[in-house]
């Protein structure tokens, strides 16, 4: 029986990042706009690449 693949976390959960996204995403009752910049933690990115794809995320630089 083989394993389940996971796909390791790609951002520091608890790190705090300046984030832009490519595209609107809707994250719960939060939206996301491309225009925006925010400061968002890891595992708040992580959520984002796992729901939308990680070419959602437009840049991500760490505070």
């Amino acid at each position: 029986m083989a394993k389940a693949q996971t796909t390791p976390d790609l951002y520091d959960e608890d790190a705090e990042y300046y984030l832009r996204v490519s595209r609107p995403v809707k994250l719960g009752p939060f939206r996301y706009l491309p225009r925006d910049e925010i400061t968002a933690k890891g595992r708040v990115i992580n959520r984002i690449v796992e729901q939308e794809g990680a070419d959602a995320i437009r840049n991500a630089d760490k505070r």
